[in-house]
């Protein structure tokens, strides 16, 4: 039995006392004093000696800011399944003893954008500028020195120019298109109440703040023609009324959904046509 004990762990170097059992319809301290014993005697390092598995730990994490050095530290506990920061002084020892540039949290950041935005390129080279912003939720601008041209470099793709102009051109259209709606909502509303306009917050800037009648309301405009209205924009809104301690909201669009009004936290939001509007003050 000791022979097929050891035997076992050399096979099974991970093996705990459990498993033995289990698997060997025997109980192994009846053989050997304890766990530790059974793994010399198989010339097997035992996976749980504290030290030993430290120090494996360790070499591991050094290896993997080898392989990546962009590598964060929360991708390093979800890949090992353990908390480096009580393995080393801090992260800087960890790239120190990797052999490798420390790359500070801002900078690593950026650098990961800039190949999802490389990326983006490559698999459709003839994306826009705004359509990168949106996809890798990013400025593309702030983080390329060269802006869009330096990113098509970088991703061995040749710059889509006329393509490029085309949207722009279009793009013109649909901002003009987007401004002139949102205007003639400002003029409802200003015969309404009192009315600010392009509020600013934490979470972004409003389009209108109303006062009417002692009550305010925050109000944005959607001038969406094929896409429909989503959860994406009803908590856009929640987020503007959070920011300014305001309890109802309204949401003007061209097409409303069949569900058009949404209740949140003690918080009201109704979603309206432009016609509307002078039915809900």
């Amino acid at each position: 039995m000791r022979e097929l004990i050891i035997k076992y762990i050399k096979n099974n170097s991970n093996a705990s006392l459990n498993e033995i059992r289990n698997n060997l319809k025997t109980n192994p301290l009846n053989y050997f004093r304890s766990i530790k014993e059974i793994y010399k005697e198989a010339g097997v390092d035992y996976p749980r000696d504290t030290k030993k598995l430290r120090e494996r730990k360790r070499h591991l994490i050094i290896n993997l800011i080898r392989k990546n050095p962009q590598i964060t530290g929360d991708e390093i506990m979800v890949e090992l399944k353990t908390k480096p920061y009580r393995l080393f002084k801090s992260i800087k020892e960890m790239y120190k003893l990797a052999g490798v540039d420390y790359i500070d949290p801002g900078r690593r950041i950026s650098l990961k954008k800039k190949e999802e935005v490389i990326e983006l390129i490559k698999k459709n080279p003839t994306i826009t500028q705004w359509e990168i912003n949106k996809l890798s939720k990013t400025h593309i601008q702030e983080i390329f020195k060269g802006g869009i041209r330096k990113a098509y470099e970088l991703a061995g793709i040749k710059y889509p120019k006329g393509r490029l102009l085309l949207y722009g051109a279009a793009n013109k259209k649909i901002r003009k298109r987007a401004k002139e709606f949102e205007d003639s909502i400002y003029a409802v509303l200003n015969k309404l109440g009192r009315v600010c306009r392009q509020v600013k917050s934490k979470s972004g800037i409003a389009d209108f703040i109303v006062e009417i009648k002692g009550s305010k309301i925050v109000v944005e405009v959607k001038n969406y023609t094929a896409k429909p209205i989503t959860k994406s924009e009803v908590k856009q809104l929640y987020n503007y009324m959070c920011d300014n301690k305001i309890k109802d909201g309204w949401l003007v669009c061209l097409i409303k959904p069949k569900k058009d009004k949404f209740y949140i936290n003690n918080k009201t939001i109704k979603i309206l046509t432009r016609d509307q509007l002078g039915d809900v003050s």
